[in-house]
């Protein structure tokens, strides 16, 4: 915890970052990745050989790769990419400092500091949801996109501050309404792209107790039109007793899908 507040203090942050918990989530999953990486190293390997052979099944040639929800870049096979020739455009509400400070000043890497669901502002502004719908970069001309583990976290960080700041604007159920709205806006932008389309989030959440036992099971729903196009999926071990809670540890199923084909 320590570490996470001098890092927090430390970081550059936009006023949406700092809003909506993006800088100091940035800064934990760098931290937890760190510490939880026995735990974490099979759901990255396979993040980094889907990403990879996405790219390598698509493009003969060195192209133009957007990705959203780059993060802390450890799902992210940033290296085996440009040795290929790619350039990557790597957009996220905040970009950790030591993810800066290694690829800043690289040729093949351009930095975007943006807010996917593009509603975030607005909400600062109002005070209120309105469902807007992401538009931008639809009209780059990139190779391929991929939404890198993101979806659920665009949704989270958005009830969250209803929840903190704005506790009596809505109910819990419309809550839960507009983070299925927001999810579901994310797919519908991702196939408004012109260029396959790589997708991949949680799909369900798994709770057990100490002696290993399932209590129970939490699913997504907005997925459910887009079953046909999975092509990987994968249990991530994401937090062993007692990371989320002393007796609880939590999985998670990892699906990925290739959307515009």
């Amino acid at each position: 915890m320590i570490t996470e507040i001098i890092k927090y203090i430390q970081s550059s942050k936009t006023k949406e970052a700092r809003a909506f918990g993006h800088t100091y989530e940035s800064i934990s999953l760098e931290v937890k990745e760190k510490r939880l990486n026995a735990f974490w190293a099979s759901h990255l390997k396979n993040c980094h050989d889907l990403i990879y052979d996405f790219v390598l099944n698509k493009l003969d040639r060195p192209g133009r790769i957007l990705i959203l929800g780059s993060g802390p870049l450890h799902e992210i096979p940033v290296e085996r990419l440009t040795k290929l020739g790619h350039q990557l455009t790597l957009v996220d509400a905040h970009h950790p400092s030591s993810v800066l400070k290694n690829y800043q000043n690289h040729p093949a890497i351009k930095f975007i500091t943006h807010d996917i669901t593009e509603c975030e502002n607005y909400i600062l502004a109002k005070n209120y949801y309105s469902p807007i719908k992401p538009i931008k970069f639809l009209k780059e001309p990139f190779d391929l996109v991929i939404s890198a583990n993101v979806q659920s976290q665009l949704s989270l960080h958005i009830k969250k501050y209803f929840e903190k700041n704005l506790t009596n604007l809505y109910h819990q159920k419309r809550l839960e309404e507009i983070a299925d709205e927001i999810e579901s806006h994310h797919l519908e932008y991702l196939e408004k792209f012109s260029c396959p389309v790589l997708f991949y989030n949680d799909v369900e959440t798994y709770f057990y107790d100490k002696k290993g036992n399932l209590l129970h099971t939490e699913s997504k729903k907005v997925l459910k039109n887009f079953e046909n196009k999975s092509v990987k999926e994968w249990m991530w071990n994401l937090a062993p007793i007692p990371e989320y809670d002393k007796e609880i540890a939590l999985k998670m199923k990892i699906k990925a899908m290739v959307l515009n084909e």
